[in-house]
């Protein structure tokens, strides 16, 4: 009996196929908002379909006000880390490591 290869993405994520279709369902739609937002810009792969034997990759990258837009909400974040109180019966004070 001949074995199936996983393909690369399913194995390093650990996750079944239909869990990878709704990433997708789920990915597809934020790109589209970023892009609209004018954080990312997309450019399709100029490959001949037929010969790869896949459709053509959408290449995302990211724009300067995407950059700024993602450092300021990464400070955000670390700031809210930073000043976040664990609950006392944890045993962990305020800031500590």
């Amino acid at each position: 009996m001949r074995r199936r290869r996983i393909p690369t993405f399913r194995a390093a994520c650990g996750i079944a196929y239909p869990y990878v279709r709704l990433l997708h369902m789920v990915k597809d739609p934020i790109l589209l908002r970023l892009e609209q937002a004018g954080w990312l810009t997309k450019e399709q792969e100029s490959v001949d379909p037929h010969e790869e034997g896949r459709p053509p990759r959408r290449l995302y990258r990211l724009t300067a006000s995407g950059a700024d837009a993602a450092r300021h909400e990464l400070a955000c974040l670390r700031q809210q880390l930073t000043t976040a109180r664990l609950p006392s019966r944890l045993g962990y004070a305020a800031g500590a490591q």
